[in-house]
């Protein structure tokens, strides 16, 4: 448990993170925005974070957005850094194994490509 006062640190990515990888799945029909954004737990941004926080025990003591711009040659490098960190877990794991073969083939004309990369870090404190 967290001591009163105590401060817990949160990073996340949010929902604006990887925007290629989405576009391009509902774009080749391989899921729908909505099941994109309704199997997502990802915050769309700091403001989520704020609004999710009213009537907790925790206040936002200082928030930062960092964004970062990523470049993938191949479907192989999109998928390890995906899945070895975690950020497109969710993504690859909704995909069966045909969906993964028709992003592989058809993905040849997309690589390589740069994404982007969108991040909070916020502290929190409890409340007394």
């Amino acid at each position: 448990m967290l001591c009163r006062s105590g401060l817990f640190p949160v990073a996340t990515i949010t929902y604006a993170s990887f925007p290629y990888p989405h576009e391009t799945s509902v774009k080749i029909g391989v899921m729908k925005e909505e099941e994109i954004l309704s199997g997502s737990w990802l915050p769309q941004d700091i403001n989520t974070i704020k609004e999710s926080l009213k009537g907790t025990n925790f206040e936002l003591l200082e928030a930062q957005t960092m964004q970062q711009e990523i470049r993938f040659n191949n479907y192989d490098e999109l998928y390890e850094f995906g899945m070895r960190g975690g950020w497109l877990t969710q993504f690859f794991s909704a995909l069966n194994i045909v969906q993964i073969g028709i992003i592989k083939a058809l993905g040849k004309n997309y690589y390589p490509f740069s994404d982007r990369f969108e991040g909070l870090i916020f502290l929190l404190q409890k409340k007394d």
